[in-house]
């Protein structure tokens, strides 16, 4: 018996598992995400390349998040499936222990972790923030400006537009347009309707029955003026989109660690750490996830029953360190007691597992024998009675 042989086929069933699970998830995400982007493809008129780099942008956040959740159905599945065909009662009966068995799954893990922890510190936020400022200038370019019906829409710090409604095709009706001239003075434009067009340098409103209003240079005193149509230009959109402040979740971990570095960002000094400590934990949490599946059917002995029972338990479990953990990073952005509380929820199901699986397994003897000597007598809970 060969026990690196028997591991690199542990190892390869878990990563090429993990690898289709992940194609597949991914695969239904892509869909769901796309039905976001249709509009702008269909209404809109945006190419469809557009419309696929939109896609491909949405999908690092999503990949780091069920990363975690796929690896432990993987491990579920894989060593129930070895248990079912009673291969891994061989194993055992070959000499293997349990720790030999959960090598190769704790050393996926580590690759897992590691790459889920290369997704949320820079890839994610990198394509979040790439994605928010396309699809927003997608939108102002396909679909027209980022106009919301019923308020005013701020556009930089020098435009403020109002729209009674949007029509379905895009059109505008009761438009109200209060701009600052870049000789300082004020000017607001009533139209009846308009449409959101590109023009020669950007986005334009081609506005109709218009009635523009402005401080006469010379009297000081308002001064009306009335047409059919008139244009008005949206530069400032674009502008204002690829200025706009950043959210914690578009910047990267150096960034985040950083803290603030602008003006803008004071007062969100919390946040940012909350969100920074929350990236540096995930790779634990799927450490310990592994450690809920590998327990969950490694750790005891054989049942001919099946193994639902433990699949349940194992899964609740999970769950139950993902809600926590969700809770604490958003608990975190106002507390300063939650980041501690963080690790602690990702190392400390680690530890508590791998005490437990000491405790039910008998293949890591060394450990047993040298641990007593350092310890106190009540601290060695794990001996069986």
């Amino acid at each position: 018996m060969n026990p690196s042989l028997i591991s690199r086929y542990l190892f390869r069933n878990l990563a090429i598992s993990t690898l289709i699970a992940t194609v597949i998830v991914s695969l239904v995400a892509w869909l769901i995400e796309s039905l976001k982007f249709f509009e702008l493809a269909i209404n809109g008129g945006a190419p469809i390349g557009l419309f696929l780099y939109l896609v491909l942008l949405a999908m690092p956040p999503i990949v780091a998040v069920v990363l975690p959740i796929i690896f432990f159905m993987v491990i579920l599945f894989v060593y129930n499936k070895l248990t079912a065909e009673s291969e891994l009662i061989v194993l055992r009966a070959l000499g293997l222990s349990q720790w030999r068995l959960a090598k190769p799954a704790l050393a996926l893990g580590v690759i897992v972790a590691t790459f889920v922890f290369l997704l949320n510190a820079f890839i994610a936020p990198v394509a979040n923030e790439r994605l928010k400022t396309v699809q927003d200038m997608t939108r102002t370019q396909f679909a027209g400006a980022p106009l919301n019906a019923g308020v005013f829409n701020s556009i930089g710090d020098k435009m403020t537009i109002y729209v009674r409604e949007r029509e379905a095709n895009g059109d505008l009706s009761g438009i109200l347009i209060y701009q600052e001239q870049t000789n300082g003075r004020p000017t607001t434009t009533v139209a009846k309707r308009g449409i959101v067009v590109e023009g020669d340098h950007g986005p334009e409103i081609i506005v109709f029955d218009v009635s523009r209003q402005e401080i006469d240079a010379v009297t000081g005193r308002p001064r009306t003026t009335e047409f059919a149509r008139g244009t008005v230009d949206l530069q400032q959109v674009a502008e204002a989109l690829t200025t706009r402040w950043r959210e914690p979740s578009e910047r990267t971990l150096p960034e985040l660690l950083a803290g603030s570095q602008s003006a803008d960002d004071k007062g969100f000094e919390m946040a940012f750490s909350a969100e920074a400590h929350n990236r540096i934990s995930s790779p634990l949490f799927v450490v310990a996830l592994a450690m809920v599946g590998l327990y969950t059917l490694l750790g005891g002995h054989f049942d001919r029953r099946g193994q639902s029972r433990r699949i349940m338990t194992g899964s609740v479990v999970v769950l139950l360190i993902q809600g926590t953990s969700i809770g604490l990073a958003n608990f975190a952005r106002n507390h300063w007691l939650a980041i501690p509380l963080l690790y602690l929820a990702a190392i400390g199901p680690s530890l508590t597992i791998f005490v437990l699986f000491a405790r039910a397994n008998d293949g890591f003897q060394p450990w047993r024998q040298w641990l007593p000597r350092v310890l106190p007598r009540w601290a060695v809970f794990w001996q069986p009675a």
